[in-house]
């Protein structure tokens, strides 16, 4: 579990994140959702140590400030969003990489980390493409593969950012059934989406992001209401279920409330 406590963010004089409280639970997909600006990203770079931050993040209960790179590393595994590839290496040594933080200086791969690699790249369904160059592969392709770099590390959590950008419905689906997979394994797993049908279908939590600040979370059902989504959002939406499928049915703009109290 990663909690986080009285959390503040501050870009020059700008508070993207304000004096927020939560947590991301172990063997659950927890979604953090927002509009633009909200601080989802922020949100989650503060939980990796990689901002400066004022408050307290900790996992399983130990505070991440008093953890080196490399031990975070080996806690929290990262895909940040909108990764380019700019050398032509192989699939395989790509998602090789991941294991970095499990090497001493000049060491060299041992079985431990071949079984790893060979497990996350079978898990995310790449395999078949481990000598491809990386550079070639088309935004699906590479979303798994970089993702399979990811749990290369076998971080008990997974922090990913915008997985979804780029991919067409087909590839999101992969992705998103990777990731609860991945929770229903046992592992943390958090991710910043912007779709909210994907939130709403695949998630177990949501924290949804307000101006800096977290107008609700919990799950699906009780974070997206037709208020929030009109505060949050600006729009007309309420979800619609049809037997065990939900869907969020938006039927236009409203007017946004811009303050609101938390």
């Amino acid at each position: 579990m990663i909690t986080f406590q009285s959390l503040t963010v501050r870009r020059k004089r700008q508070i993207i994140l304000d004096d927020i409280s939560g947590h991301f639970p172990a063997g659950q997909l927890t979604g953090i959702i927002g509009p633009n600006g909200a601080g989802k990203s922020t949100l989650a770079r503060a939980l990796l140590g990689l901002m400066r931050y004022e408050g307290r993040v900790a996992l399983q209960g130990q505070d991440i400030a008093g953890l080196s790179p490399t031990q975070l590393a080996l806690r929290i595994a990262y895909l940040p969003q909108g990764q380019i590839l700019h050398w032509p290496l192989s699939v395989e040594r790509l998602v090789s990489l991941g294991r970095l933080p499990h090497l001493a200086p000049l060491s060299t791969l041992n079985p431990a980390d071949s079984l790893a690699i060979e497990q996350a790249m079978e898990r995310t369904g790449v395999l078949a493409m481990r000598g491809r160059d990386a550079t070639q592969l088309s935004g699906g392709e590479r979303a798994r593969v970089l993702l399979a770099r990811a749990l290369a590390s076998e971080a008990p959590a997974l922090i990913v950012d915008e997985p979804l950008a780029s991919l067409d419905p087909g590839y999101q689906l992969d992705v998103m059934d990777l990731l609860r997979r991945e929770s229903q394994r046992g592992a943390m797993v958090a991710c910043v989406l912007h779709d909210l049908d994907m939130a709403l279908r695949y998630c177990d939590r949501l924290i949804l992001l307000h101006q800096g600040r977290i107008l609700s979370a919990g799950a699906p059902l009780e974070v997206l209401t037709p208020d929030h989504l009109r505060i949050s959002f600006g729009i007309a939406a309420q979800v619609q279920t049809h037997g065990d499928e939900k869907m969020l049915l938006v039927s236009g703009r409203r007017s946004m409330t811009h303050s609101v109290d938390l």
